[in-house]
């Protein structure tokens, strides 16, 4: 989650550009621990997989931001 906030920093930094690749590398963090999946065999989340979660809407908000802002691509798209 580290990697969201020194996303966030940097956003309102000079250093937009170095944001943008902060921002992909937790999503591709959040993703390699399954946040973007939908847990099947769980009734109920736990705290920890709602946390994991959210940050990774939050990475892939940021991501839609950045990549417009800057015109590079998103690191995700809408169906993965």
């Amino acid at each position: 989650m580290g990697r969201k906030l020194m996303g966030m920093y940097l956003r309102g930094s000079s250093a937009f550009p170095t944001a943008w690749i902060a921002i992909s590398a937790g999503m591709r963090k959040a993703m390699d621990v399954g946040a973007h999946r939908k847990k099947v065999y769980r009734t109920e989340p736990s705290i920890d997989d709602e946390l994991w979660k959210r940050a990774f809407w939050h990475l892939v908000v940021f991501d839609r931001v950045g990549g417009a802002s800057l015109g590079r691509p998103c690191g995700i798209t809408e169906e993965e």
